[in-house]
């Protein structure tokens, strides 16, 4: 479970219109309100995850964390999934169950599987629901785009975020290339791990 404790701020006054923000939040929290060329930030706090991605993309101080007046919370239950659909879909995905999908939130394949099965078939609702996405980017991306793909046939997007296209998983890792890299050791023990839980019945 995440507790969200903090919100985002504008600084009305010290906003430029840039729209960086915009384009850098994960669940569309923010939107720029007005003429373009004088738009000002808008936040709508009910779809905040306090992800801080868009203080990180504002170079003109106009945006400052502040703390909840009430805590907001996300999780998925994994108690009331069915746990083989949510095996299935990580093995569609090539993914094992217990990979970690979004180091920045801590989710693993098994909690996003679940969430899609519960209702989520966006990344802008993954994000409401279980708070992945809300850091780099950099790691989660592909995951979730294959994690979409197999639980809902579908990962298109109109949000405003720049996200890789790529359906490359650690599952296409070449071993010969896998192995000159031995600092990483990324793709072989994702690959072994996914063929032991397809050899075996393993409970979540």
């Amino acid at each position: 479970m995440n507790t969200i404790q903090f919100g985002i701020e504008v600084i009305d006054e010290n906003c430029t219109g840039c729209y960086r923000c915009e384009r850098a939040c994960p669940t569309e929290a923010i939107v720029m309100v007005g003429p373009k060329t004088a738009a000002v930030a808008v936040v709508d706090h009910e779809k905040c995850i306090a992800c801080m991605r868009c203080i990180d993309a504002c170079d003109d101080d106009a945006l400052r964390s502040i703390n909840r007046d009430e805590p907001a919370l996300n999780d998925v239950d994994l108690s009331h999934v069915d746990h083989e659909a949510v095996k299935d879909m990580c093995r569609a995905a090539d993914m094992s169950p217990s990979h970690l999908i979004c180091p920045c939130a801590g989710r693993s394949a098994q909690e996003v599987a679940a969430a899609i099965l519960q209702g989520a078939g966006t990344y802008e609702e993954l994000s409401l629901r279980i708070g992945v996405q809300s850091g780099c980017l950099m790691y989660c991306s592909v995951p979730l785009r294959r994690l979409l793909l197999a639980g809902t046939g579908d990962a298109r997007t109109d949000s405003k975020v720049r996200r890789y296209a790529s359906d490359q998983s650690l599952m296409d890792i070449n071993p010969e290339l896998d192995a000159r890299y031995p600092l990483f050791n990324v793709g072989l023990e994702q690959q072994w791990r996914l063929n032991e839980i397809a050899e075996a019945d393993v409970d979540l």
